[in-house]
């Protein structure tokens, strides 16, 4: 009834020859032992009998019972068999417990003390300590199996532990430690003495020292082998030495006597304390295996004080990188690879962070690692950047650059500290020699700057003395009277005539791109090692640094980008932020003197006009607030609290000391600015927060109010109302105008405006953003107010003829005119105020006989606008602001529907105008089921399930006929002769669960990372695709509502309010991704919808005819010819066009009356009197609100700049980023499906029902407060995923269990992971997260060109191991820190995101160095199985080799078991010698008696007379053995009038008819039916027995072709007598057929 992990079959063997030798109590320690074990059986008896099984009575049930009666013979024998099927489960379970690890070997083990001996009973007898669940015992429990678990590597050895239940110990303590850490007070001397005084650490406190001693190091020796993944005895025994070192750190830490007995806490706490060395150690071992055998062979490392082997191995790494003959690229390459495959555990062995807590020793040693890393790592960057790929340019710098490259190492030896001058200026050196040798490879008296422009030479010529000009500047130079060389004064001749050289031109484009290697060298060099760490470099090389941004001339200054080089200069002097950002990075009050020394050289070299210092204020406080930004980012509730408090102070400091009217421009006031910029930015948001969440305040209300309070102060007292304006335009670009405008009513809010703002009218006109449509809309809109005003409506005729363009133009363009000035009048609350039946008569009536309009429904939806009757589009008080656009913007929308009918718009015409055509429609932008895609591109394939249940195909007939290995697991698929191996199943392939309708679900989970994919497409366009989506159906409910919310699944009672939720959203995420206002996005998607009417060339139009999109795959061709054709042409122009709407926008005579918008958009210095004048650091350019950098936003970025292509890691990270986010909680859910299953193993039983009782039902409050955090952590994830799970997951999921988010009401099965049921949840969780990171890891690998070595099981995940980053914490600062600014003079600050950059920051940080994670050995609830016989006979064969039994034997056994009893205790027999043999296998012509004797042990169990029957057969009998036996029982029964097979599918039990009786007495009359009645008795036991045969085997198959086939794959020959069977019968019939046969056969008593 036992498996062992990975099937180990000579175990079950070991362990009943153990059993059998302990169960005999001729020794007292055996005796303890069966004592021990009696007691445990009788108490998992007591609880079975309380389970409601009645004890009292079962020997009367069973003496009822005629089926056991049958069965046993007698009744005693009956009664023996009943205690067997109850006894023989439970003491099944307690051994399956007991021999976990081998753990009873210890017991016989020679080398075992008595002590460790005592240790094993004590264990084993405690029941508090090793609890033993109870199994329920059902009918069946003899055909099932139970799981022995495995926790020490099998291979390393023998796979037995050296301390007795090992595996428990560590859980028992595990647990003390977890309830160590819910008292934060305990001390490690506390811990231990708390373990002191529990059962187990009284025991070890009464051994002798000597056992004391003995079992640590058996302990120790088995934490690490359970602890970690390890592949050699030699890894075993550095990591075994590695946490004895920490615990000797540990101790020394804690002053303890070195001659004191060490407890087993300490290899708890030792590992707790150290565990990311730990962790690290075994990666680079794992990544770099000969580290191991050098750490070996190294005999410091023994038993030393201190932990210091992982910073030997990160030495023995770096002394690996030692680059040694290294002559071709390729070996080069190899290197350089391998530099950037250690980089990430080196750079943490020797961070200052880490050497902090370092001991003396590791601290002296880490010093060298450093030291020769840096080393490696600058020679690395200096083959990355100039050695790679430089045959593809000029073959003959290759040696060139092999030289410095080695010539770079030597002076690194002596000193490869680049924060200091020495090393900086020898490697500047170097570089310098490497471009002038280069240059002067190049070109044949090297190359130098045009001598008059100093730039790069354009249009390149040589003078005859070989100086460089450019074209235009010696044409300029030479004149009569001047032919001669500016440089060398070289004559020339009067007739010459300048022309530029093509040769001369390829070779400065040569030498352009060996100088930008060069400084792509210097600045990653700079930025990775100058200033790496938590210091500046020195004073001296700041200095040097500053100075390459400047060329100073006598008569002139010129500007450069960060370069040693003065060849390259700007043409118009620009100021960049490189350096600064680079300062930035350590504490302002480090490097404040170094950036005021850049400003003051900025503003006394005049390389920028006064005007432009604005902007270069500007972009120092843009730096300033960047780093501040970076810090800000992550704050807990506490932290927050605290932040408010100082920004508080920080205000009130301001106020204080008049800091508001310093007009020197000093780079503490620029940082002052900055910071006050930050704390307006942060009331921004509290006040949005405030105003459309009240309530919501985190914890900290109070202190919101207080910060809100000073910001108030610092706006009323300070006398400078560009805080006020700044505050104004922060609030307007998140919420637009018309909120701003709305909130100078708010009485407690009256601070925030100038007083005149208030004191103008508060109304203010509303923006117009139809005016994307330019003056051709303005006209007519004009046209019909005056219409309205005077009654006459001839003049919007005559406005619509002014118009150009086609008709549809000009419908649009009056609908739109009509929504404007009628439909919005009825939005005021009061009634009277509305348009009045006289007032729309005349419009009802030009509107009825206007010939403007292309068709009836824009004639009939332009009278709609008029009266306002727009169903869901209706314009009133009720609604706010935000979706008053939503409804203006949908109106535009159906304008352009009602007036256009091309093909591209033709199935949003159809889902607006008649939605009920579209109800079965495959909506646009809604998530496919992408595996049912993967596998529908990969052709008609069968699918199968690996025995880890991952997904494989076989091709052509769809049956194996060839073993490979599984390529996520490595385990055996396929099989041999259509037969396939073990625990290779077919799949039944589920159809496309792609939905069709509307499915995204409730608004609010839009922001989850399972609804953030974007199917391939790229963000914005397919946000925009979406929001049209939405619209659209807008439109539709407008007119249909009940169609558009049967649309909708689930259906929703009012579609219009759901709609404008999901519209809520879309505008939100696209703001997001774009980076823009309220009202900037408002006019986005107003120019995405304009862009609609706009003619398409007909080559662009996508090719398709299903307007109602009735399959996927007309979907996804529409969404993304949409996308691809009008979209991203758009977006491409965007910010032109935007521009230009806003500019008209704001010039609108209606709104610029207002005087909000004025100070939002125009110069405030026109309306407000309280501003500084004429100062330049108070200026627009300061006080304007710049777009934030965010992820979303970058991905369009990266977009826009073919980032796919240019940028695939950064590219692909940015798609996946928000379902990447929990890939870091990886570790703490495998730990928590660890823990469950090793509780639930092997139980039927689940005493608790929800989560919650699970929780509840934990009595140590530690305990309870370790699930509590990991349960939280598991359900936040899965309610993140579940979209995705459910249609992209490489599990299929049931759909029911991902409609709904999960919580602690859920049952308790949804943690539990298993492979079917609920339990599928957890499985399927843990396999989509490790499918994401396993996506990231070959996405680098593809981009670095190698494949990584370095795989981990889930067994030994850690957090070093995931892609692990907190996106406001880590992902967020990262890209503000390469967000770089400049200033050219006479431009406006410029940004830009340095994309490479931030590429190889993400590259380097999140995902370099990380494994492959193997979905081997997650973790998996296996409850006792049934044994599959088929696979126990492939095994079998394959082991021992089978053959028939002899005809005459044959008739012989069936004659010496007569008795029904007599054949059920043969076949029992049998049934057990098969199992046993299937694991371990035997000698073919063995005695099967004498296997059950003297192998087996069961001689004395067996009846004689049985054993005297199976005498006649060997041990390659058994197969055919068991065949005869089961066919005789079922024969039997049928005798004694029972139903052999109830449990086979009624589908096969059809009776036969006359004509088949006929047929098959025809077939009985040829001859014997012995082996065809054996074949399909077997078949229709191991086959047509299961549930699913009706799925694999279809009844309206032919009986006679399915036999056949199934004994060819068994791999013999068909038997003559099943050739002679009838073809007319089918399989329905199979089981009567049978029974036909077999009576058929007693009647004429052939058997």
């Amino acid at each position: 009834m036992l498996r062992d992990q990975g099937e180990a079959g000579a175990r079950s063997t070991r362990r009943v020859e153990i059993l059998l030798m302990l169960l005999a109590d001729s020794e007292e320690q055996k005796a303890v032992f069966l004592r021990a074990l009696k007691r445990r059986l009788h108490t998992l008896l007591v609880i079975y009998d309380g389970k409601g099984f009645s004890s009292n009575n079962w020997v009367i049930k069973e003496a009822f019972n005629i089926d056991a009666l049958q069965e046993g013979g007698t009744f005693r024998h009956a009664l023996w068999k009943r205690l067997q099927a109850v006894v023989t489960p439970l003491l099944a379970q307690l051994i399956a417990v007991a021999d976990r690890d081998y753990n009873l070997d210890l017991l016989l083990d020679h080398n075992s003390g008595e002590p460790v001996k005592k240790l094993w009973l004590d264990i084993f007898g405690d029941e508090e300590l090793l609890e033993i669940p109870f199994t329920r015992v059902d009918c069946n429990s003899e055909t099932k199996t139970i799981l022995v678990q495995s926790y020490i590597t099998p291979h390393l050895g023998s796979g037995c532990c050296s301390m007795p239940f090992s595996w428990r110990v560590r859980d028992y303590l595990e647990e003390l430690w977890v309830h160590a850490l819910q008292n934060e007070g305990h001390t490690l001397r506390q811990f231990e003495e708390f373990f002191r005084n529990t059962p187990l650490g009284q025991y070890m406190a009464e051994a002798g020292e000597e056992t004391q001693r003995e079992l640590f190091q058996s302990y120790l020796q088995d934490f690490v082998s359970m602890t970690t993944k390890v592949t050699s005895a030699e890894e075993l025994q550095l990591l075994y030495t590695a946490l004895t070192s920490c615990i000797n750190e540990l101790r020394i830490r804690q002053d303890v006597e070195g001659d004191e007995v060490i407890s087993l806490l300490w290899v708890h706490t030792a590992h707790h304390k150290f565990k990311n060395r730990l962790q690290n150690l075994s990666r680079m071992v794992a990544m770099e295996p000969k580290v191991a055998a050098a750490l070996q062979g190294n005999g410091n490392n023994r038993e030393s004080p201190e932990m210091v082997l992982d910073v030997f191995a990160a030495l023995a790494c770096v002394e690996q990188l030692e680059p040694r003959d290294l002559d071709t690229d390729r070996q080069w390459l190899a290197w350089l690879r391998q530099v950037k495959r250690l980089q990430v555990p080196i750079e943490l062995v020797c961070s200052e962070e880490s050497c902090s807590r370092y001991g003396e020793r590791s601290q002296e040693w880490a010093r060298t690692v450093r030291t020769g890393w840096s080393r490696i790592f600058s020679m690395s960057l200096f083959v990355e950047h100039m050695l790679m790929g430089i045959e593809d340019m000029e073959e003959k710098l290759r040696p060139l650059l092999l030289e410095h490259t080695l010539g770079l190492g030597r002076i690194l030896q002596t000193n490869t500290d680049l924060k200091m001058e020495p090393s900086f200026l020898a490697v500047i050196k170097i570089l310098k020699a490497c471009k002038n040798e280069a240059n002067a490879r190049i070109f044949k008296f090297a190359n130098q700057a045009c001598p008059m422009c100093q730039g790069d030479p354009q249009d390149p010529l040589s003078l005859p003395c070989d100086h460089i000009y450019c074209l235009a500047c010696i044409r300029r130079w030479l004149m009569p009277g001047q032919m001669y060389c500016p440089l060398c004064k070289d004559e020339l001749p009067d007739d010459y005539n300048p022309t530029a050289s093509k040769d001369i031109r390829l070779r400065m484009k040569m030498y352009a791109q060996f100088r930008k290697r060069c400084n792509a060298f210097f600045i990653d060099l700079v930025s990775t090692m100058c200033f790496k760490d938590n210091t500046p470099p020195s004073s001296e090389v700041i200095q040097h640094l500053l100075s390459y941004l400047i060329i100073r001339g006598r008569d002139h200054v010129l500007t450069k980008a960060l370069s040693p080089f003065d060849d390259s200069v700007d043409k118009n002097p620009v100021v960049r932020s490189v350096i600064l950002k680079l300062l930035l990075k350590y504490s302002f009050g480090e490097v404040k003197g170094y950036l005021q020394q850049h400003l003051s050289d900025v503003e006394q070299s005049n390389i920028l006009e006064e005007k432009d210092k604005s902007e270069l204020y500007s972009l120092y406080i843009n730096c300033l607030e960047d780093s501040m930004l970076e810090r800000t980012q992550w704050l807990t509730v506490a932290e927050r609290s605290a932040c408010l408090q100082d920004e508080r102070n920080f205000l009130l400091h301001v106020l204080r000391s008049g800091g508001v009217t310093v007009r020197e421009a000093t780079i503490e006031h620029l940082q002052q600015i900055a910071r006050v910029r930050l704390c307006l930015d942060m009331a921004a948001q509290l006040l949005v927060d405030k105003l459309t969440n009240p309530g919501a305040s985190g914890g900290i209300g109070n202190e919101v109010l207080a910060f809100l309070g000073s910001v108030a102060d610092l706006c009323v007292q300070s006398r400078n109302d560009w805080y006020r304006v700044y505050l104004i335009r922060k609030v307007c670009s998140q919420k637009g105008v018309e909120f701003v405008q709305k909130l100078q009513t708010v009485a407690e809010l009256k601070w925030m405006f100038p007083k005149e703002i208030l004191q103008q009218d508060q109304e203010g006109g509303l923006m117009d953003h139809f005016l994307v449509w330019g003056e051709d809309y303005r006209t007519i809109r004009e046209a019909i107010a005056d219409a309205t005003m005077k009654g006459r409506t001839e003049g919007i005729e005559e406005a619509c003829e002014k118009c150009g363009g086609p008709p549809a133009k000009k419908t649009v363009l009056l609908l739109l005119a009509l929504f404007r000035e009628v439909t919005t009048l009825y939005r005021p609350t009061n009634h009277s105020l509305h348009p009045k039946q006289e007032f729309l008569q005349p419009l009802k009536g030009f509107i009825e006989a206007s010939r403007v309009f292309v068709g009836p429904e824009a004639q009939a939806f332009a009278l709609a606008l008029v009266h306002n009757q727009l169903g869901a589009l209706r314009v009133g008080a009720d609604k706010p602001g935000v979706e008053h656009s939503l409804v203006e913007l949908t109106v535009h929308l159906a304008a352009i529907l009602m007036s256009v009918n091309h093909l591209q718009l033709a199935p949003l015409r159809m889902l607006a105008l008649s939605p009920a055509r579209m109800q079965a429609a495959f909506l646009p932008t809604m998530p496919d089921d992408m595996l049912y895609t993967a596998r529908m591109a990969l052709g008609p394939l069968m699918w199968y399930h690996c025995p880890n249940g991952h997904p494989c195909t076989v091709g052509e007939c769809g049956r194996p006929v060839e073993v490979k290995r599984c390529l996520d697991c490595g385990l055996q698929i396929g099989g041999n002769c259509h037969l396939p191996v073990q625990g290779f199943t077919p799949v039944n392939v589920e159809g496309d669960r792609t939905q069709r309708g509307h499915v995204l679900g409730d608004p609010s989970r839009r922001d989850m990372p399972d609804m953030l994919d974007t199917k391939s497409m790229s963000p914005a366009p397919f946000t925009l695709v979406r929001l049209l989506t939405h619209m659209t159906m807008l439109i539709g409910a407008s007119e249909h509502p009940q169609v558009i919310s049967q649309i909708i699944i689930p259906p929703v009672g009012d579609p219009g309010s759901f709609l404008i939720g999901h519209l809520l959203k879309d505008v939100e995420q696209l703001g997001r991704m774009l980076g823009k206002g309220a009202d900037d996005m408002v006019s986005v998607a107003h120019l995405t919808v304009r862009s609609l009417l706009d003619p398409r060339p007909p080559a662009q139009l996508p090719v398709h005819d299903d307007d109602v999109l009735s399959t996927k795959e007309a979907r996804n061709a529409w969404e993304t010819g949409l996308a691809s054709d009008i979209i991203v042409p758009q977006l491409k122009t965007l910010e032109r066009q935007l521009k230009e709407a806003s500019a008209r926008i704001r010039a609108d005579s209606r709104v610029s009356s207002s005087p909000v918008l004025r100070v939002v958009f125009g110069d405030p210095r026109v309306t407000l009197s309280a501003l500084p004048q004429d100062s330049l650091i108070h200026s627009g350019a300061v006080w304007s609100c710049r777009e934030r950098a965010s992820l979303r936003g970058l991905a369009h970025v990266v977009e826009q700049n073919d980032g796919r292509d240019s940028l695939p890691v950064l590219w692909r990270f940015l798609q996946r980023e928000p379902e990447l986010r929990p890939v870091r909680f990886l570790p703490e859910i495998l730990a928590l499906q660890r823990d469950l299953v090793k509780k639930f193993q092997n139980a039927t039983d689940f005493t608790c029902g929800t989560i919650r009782d699970f929780i509840q039902s934990q009595r140590a409050a530690s305990l309870k407060s370790w699930y509590e955090t990991r349960i939280k952590i598991f359900l936040t994830t899965w309610n993140q995923l579940r979209h995705s799970l459910a249609t992209k997951g490489e599990l299929k999921i049931p759909a029911e269990f991902c409609q709904a988010d999960l919580d602690v009401s859920s049952e308790l099965q949804v943690l539990l992971p298993r492979r079917h049921g609920r339990g599928l949840c957890a499985t399927a969780l843990v396999s989509y997260l490790i499918g994401l990171h396993n996506e990231q890891v070959h996405a680098v690998d593809s981009h670095t060109g190698e494949e990584t070595s370095y795989t981990v099981s889930p067994a030994d995940l850690s957090d070093l191991h995931v892609i692990r980053y907190e996106p406001e914490r880590d992902l967020l600062p990262l890209v503000l820190s390469h967000c770089q600014y400049s200033v050219e003079r006479g431009q406006e600050t410029l940004s830009e995101y340095d994309l490479p950059k931030i590429q190889q920051q993400v590259l380097t940080r999140f995902l370099q160095g990380k494994p492959l994670i193997s979905l081997v050995g997650i973790p998996t609830l296996v409850n006792r199985h049934d044994r599959n016989y088929t696979n126990i006979f492939k095994d079998v064969k394959e082991k021992v080799g089978q053959e028939a039994l002899p005809a005459l034997t044959l008739a012989a056994l069936a004659g010496e078991l007569p008795a029904y009893s007599d054949v059920c205790e043969a076949l029992g027999v049998v049934e057990v010698a098969l199992g046993f043999l299937a694991k371990t296998g035997g000698d073919p012509n063995m005695q099967l008696v004498s296997y059950l004797e003297d192998v087996l042990q069961m001689g004395d169990q067996t009846a004689p007379h049985i054993l005297k029957a199976l005498s006649r057969c060997s041990l390659k009998h058994c197969a055919a053995l068991w065949q005869l036996l089961a066919s005789l029982k079922s024969e039997t029964m049928l005798r004694l009038k029972r139903d052999p097979f109830g449990d086979v599918s009624e589908v096969y039990k059809e009776a036969l008819s006359a004509e088949e009786r006929v047929l098959l007495v025809g077939f009985l009359s040829k001859g014997g039916a012995d082996a065809c009645l054996l074949e399909m008795h077997e078949f229709l036991l191991l086959h047509l027995k299961d549930a699913r045969a009706p799925e694999e085997y279809r009844s309206s198959w032919g009986l006679k072709e399915t036999l056949e086939s199934y004994i060819e794959r068994k791999d013999v020959d068909v038997p003559p007598d099943v050739e002679l069977l009838p073809e007319e019968i089918c399989l329905t019939k199979f089981v009567e057929a049978w029974k036909f046969i077999v009576a058929f056969r007693q009647e004429r008593g052939q058997r």
